[in-house]
C-alpha cells in the first residue's frame, strides 16, 4: 500500500502492520512531519509530482488491504433464522404458562371482565373463599342414616361451578369416625355444566349411609 504526505508529497510504502502499531499515524522522512496516512492511502503507486522522482514501487497483493483495522468495530451479521427462534421461545413459554397456570388465569377477574364481552371460551371459576354457608344440619332419617344440608350463597361476581364437599363424622368425644369427599357428580342429578350464578343461594344435600358407630357431630369444608 502508498500513501503520500500532504506537507512534501513524498510518497512511501506502507504495510499492514505498521498501520496497526502506528495507528495509520505516519512519519515522513523527508520533511520530518506526522500525518494520517488513511487520508491518500492507496493500493497502487501514485504519480509522482515533477519536482521529485517517484520511489520505486514494491509488489503487491490483495492480502495486503485489512477489511477491517483494529479501532473499527466489524458489522456483526445477524442470522437469518434467529427472529424465528426468538418467536418460537416466546410460543413455547406463552403456552407453558397456559398450561401449568389456567386455573390461575382463568379466575382472574381482570382476564374474566374482559372476556365477558368476547365471549372468551374460559373454564368455570372456583374461589371456594367466595362461598359462603349460611345454614347447614345433619338430620337422622328412619333409615338410621344421615341427610346433610347446606345453603350456599355464590358472592362472587361471576358464576361458580359447584363445589367438592369434604364431610367428616365424628362421635361424641369429637373424634373422627368417618370422612369422604362427595364431588359435583356424587351430589347432582345433572353435574353437567351446572355453575352457581352470581348472589345466587343453592341447596347442597348427601346422602348418609348408616354407621357402625354413633354420630355426635360433623365438620365439612367446601373446596375445590
Amino acid at each position: 500500500m502508498f500513501t503520500r504526505c500532504p506537507n512534501c508529497l513524498a510518497e512511501q510504502t506502507l504495510t499492514v502492520e505498521q498501520l496497526r502499531i502506528t495507528r495509520a499515524i505516519t512519519y515522513c522522512p523527508h520533511c520530518a512531519s506526522h500525518f494520517d496516512a488513511l487520508e491518500q492511502l492507496s493500493a497502487r503507486a501514485m504519480a509522482a509530482p515533477e519536482t521529485e522522482p517517484a520511489p520505486p514501487q514494491e509488489p503487491t497483493s490483495a492480502t495486503d488491504t485489512p477489511s477491517v483495522l483494529p479501532w473499527e468495530k466489524p458489522t456483526a451479521i445477524a442470522s437469518p433464522h434467529w427472529r424465528s427462534g426468538v418467536y418460537g421461545g416466546v410460543l413455547l413459554l406463552i403456552g407453558q404458562l397456559g398450561y401449568f397456570h389456567s386455573h390461575a388465569i382463568s379466575n382472574n377477574a381482570t382476564v374474566r371482565r374482559l372476556c365477558q364481552p368476547l365471549r372468551c371460551p374460559l373454564p368455570p371459576y372456583r374461589n371456594a373463599a367466595e362461598l359462603a354457608v349460611i345454614h347447614n344440619v345433619l338430620e337422622p332419617l328412619a333409615s338410621h342414616g344421615y341427610l346433610f344440608k347446606a345453603l350456599v350463597n355464590n358472592q362472587a361476581a361471576f358464576s361458580q361451578a359447584y363445589p367438592t364437599i369434604v364431610l367428616t363424622l365424628q362421635d361424641y368425644g369429637g373424634n373422627a369416625v368417618a370422612q369422604r369427599r362427595f364431588k359435583p357428580e356424587d351430589y347432582l342429578l345433572n353435574p353437567q355444566n351446572a355453575l352457581i350464578r352470581p348472589d345466587a343461594t343453592v341447596e347442597l344435600s348427601l346422602h348418609i349411609a348408616p354407621t357402625t358407630q354413633t354420630v355426635g357431630g360433623y365438620t365439612f369444608d367446601l373446596t375445590y
